[in-house]
């Protein structure tokens, strides 16, 4: 240590030059800055940012001082270069153990909103390294984020405070999983395959009630198949449409369609010969999540159905939709399994159906190979 500059990169435990560094090594209680841009500009959300920022953003930066033994970031990610010489400490931990998952934020939020309400909750129980709050291809919050502590311990504190709205559990507590991707396991439900000729779960004659409509297509498709009646039918969804074309369809044909409807809770005085729910699912890759949306659709439906009725939900047959235990929600609400068949996607596509997901994204047929429709019945006392 030859001069009597403070080294800047040693302060937030970036210095690579060890002994044969020119400057001095000392911990300053001080944030350090040094002249370089940050590329992130005023995006940027990060406390211990050592770059220069535009005039206005002072305010994301003025954090509480970072707590003297602060765990090593870099070595629970195995890059770690400097060491014994470190000055934070080397900690391993479990895998997600230091992720927390916050569900049931407001989508009607703007994004960068939320990412600023949930930095000043957290960063109380500690170092907050990153906040990701999951958005669809329209930049809209699909109701949950990721909260990334420094370490699992600050992970542990902020789950015994509960929030008054937001749900919040570690990461590693919930089955997350990626759409798609196979997972072969002892835990895996052997797939109740159908071979039965696909069809519709109603006729024209019957009165049905569509929940998780999404935007109308599937609704607009049967009736254009001329296997439902607008009429004795009443369509929801649980948001509005991106794109109203199906509405104005159904409209016409003399249809009531409703938005804002939340399937675990229907309150409708009406009662139905058939209730559908195709392709459930709550925007979120947790299947903890999926089993409680089913569970809880299930108890709501069964009090409108008439007599004789049936509960209609549509599923792919691929992992994860195999591990939702759809026979078991239903019968926790008193329901028992009926037939099961194969969902009509071909048909419906060629009559203008769009199977949108809630990122929507518009999927082929392939996509909904094997699909099924399952009825449930309920059970005889």
């Amino acid at each position: 240590m030859n001069g009597s500059r403070p080294c800047t990169w040693f302060q937030v435990g970036q210095c690579r030059n060890g002994d044969t560094c020119p400057f001095e090594h000392v911990l300053s209680s001080s944030k350090p800055t040094i002249s370089v841009p940050c590329r992130y500009g005023a995006s940027c959300t990060r406390a211990d940012c050592i770059f220069g920022h535009p005039p206005g953003t002072e305010k994301i930066h003025n954090l509480p001082a970072l707590p003297e033994e602060r765990i090593c970031v870099w070595f629970q990610k195995g890059k770690c270069k400097n060491g014994t010489k470190c000055q934070f400490m080397h900690v391993r931990q479990e895998r997600d153990g230091n992720v927390v998952v916050v569900r049931n934020l407001a989508k009607s939020t703007d994004p960068e909103v939320l990412e600023t309400e949930l930095l000043q909750h957290f960063k109380t129980y500690g170092y907050v390294t990153r906040i990701q709050v999951k958005t669809d291809l329209n930049n809209r919050c699909r109701g949950f984020a990721f909260v990334v502590f420094a370490d699992a311990n600050s992970a542990l504190e902020a789950l015994k405070c509960p929030h008054p709205f937001w749900n919040i559990k570690l990461k590693s507590d919930l089955p997350m999983y990626i759409e798609g991707e196979t997972r072969p396991s002892r835990k895996t439900h052997s797939q109740d395959r159908v071979s039965s000729p696909a069809r519709l779960a109603f006729t024209r004659n019957q009165t049905v009630l569509l929940i998780g409509e999404g935007d109308f297509s599937f609704a607009a498709a049967s009736v254009a198949m001329g296997c439902l009646d607008p009429s004795n039918t009443l369509a929801t969804s649980v948001e509005p449409p991106r794109c109203t074309k199906h509405l104005e369809y159904l409209y016409a044909k003399g249809m009531e369609c409703r938005t804002d409807v939340d399937a675990t809770s229907l309150t409708f005085t009406e009662s139905y010969d058939v209730v559908v729910f195709n392709f459930p699912h709550t925007g979120e890759p947790s299947i903890e999540a999926n089993v409680t949306l089913l569970k809880r659709f299930f108890r709501s439906a069964v009090d409108l159905l008439l007599p004789g009725g049936i509960v209609a939900v549509s599923l792919k047959q691929t992992w994860p939709y195999s591990e939702w235990n759809l026979e078991g929600c239903a019968a926790m609400a008193g329901l028992q399994k009926g037939t099961a068949y194969l969902f009509p996607a071909e048909t419906l596509l060629r009559h203008g159906y769009t199977h949108t997901t809630t990122d929507d994204i518009p999927h082929e047929v392939e996509h909904l190979e094997g699909a099924k429709t399952v009825e449930f019945i309920r059970a005889k006392d």
